[in-house]
């Protein structure tokens, strides 16, 4: 069978129950989506950064990599909930972690800041800027 995630071919013993009910996602996949979002709350000095990531794993793999990017809509759908109207959301990958320096003090004009990304990136390295 083909997942519906991550477009791979996947092996399942056919029975006559399993071909009616097919399952569309691949194990491994089943098992990413089973993830909890995980939530950090980062103090910084006029308010609080909500940041969400679907995992804590530093080096993932290309192909875990592009799993996670495609549950991506869980870890918004638990952002979205943190947000409101004195809020700004953003969306983090390595490019805005790398710069996060530049744009930090941008976010001193809100109260609450809201970061989604698929991996967790260490905001510890960027303490001096809180």
């Amino acid at each position: 069978m083909r997942c519906q995630i991550c477009n791979r071919f996947y092996a399942v013993e056919l029975t006559f129950e399993s071909l009616l009910s097919a399952k569309e996602i691949c194990p491994l996949c089943r098992e990413l989506i089973a993830i909890p979002v995980m939530k950090e709350v980062i103090p910084y000095r006029n308010g609080e950064i909500h940041y969400h990531y679907l995992s804590d794993l530093p080096n993932c793999d290309l192909a875990t990599m592009q799993r996670f990017e495609k549950m991506i809509v869980k870890a918004l759908k638990e952002a979205i909930s943190d947000y409101d109207q004195d809020s700004i959301m953003i969306f983090l990958d390595e490019r805005e972690y790398g710069t996060f320096a530049c744009w930090s003090q941008m976010l001193f004009s809100y109260q609450k800041a809201v970061f989604i990304s698929t991996v967790r990136y260490d905001f510890m390295k960027y303490d001096e800027h809180f």
